[in-house]
């Protein structure tokens, strides 16, 4: 059974997909990526991000922003940065919410 509190749940999720023969699409990933980063394990959804581009499945902007949201909470501002920038190569767009956290992360610690 996956649960939340289970560590491993969502890899143990996408290996049993595999064993079934199915493959993983984009609301599959972003799923997954949310529910890490709801675990916060930003690390964890930041690989999962990853994984998903390497297998072709590109990330579209709600993709993007849950593991910058989720980076911003954390106070991880440079790395919700570099996040940002690699959406806006891809032409995504940044929700207006996540922009003001990371605009109000960047000026408290003086970076444009």
């Amino acid at each position: 059974m996956f649960t939340p509190s289970s560590f491993n749940w969502n890899r143990e999720f996408c290996n049993s997909i595999k064993r079934r023969g199915l493959v993983a699409d984009k609301i599959t990933y972003t799923t997954l990526i949310k529910a890490a980063c709801q675990q916060g394990d930003e690390q964890k959804g930041l690989d999962l991000l990853n994984e998903m581009v390497k297998v072709g499945i590109q990330p579209d902007v709600v993709t993007f922003n849950t593991v910058i949201e989720a980076l911003c909470d954390s106070g991880k501002w440079y790395m919700a940065k570099g996040l940002t920038a690699d959406m806006e190569r891809r032409g995504g767009e940044l929700y207006i919410m996540q922009f003001f956290r990371l605009f109000y992360l960047c000026s408290l610690n003086n970076l444009s």
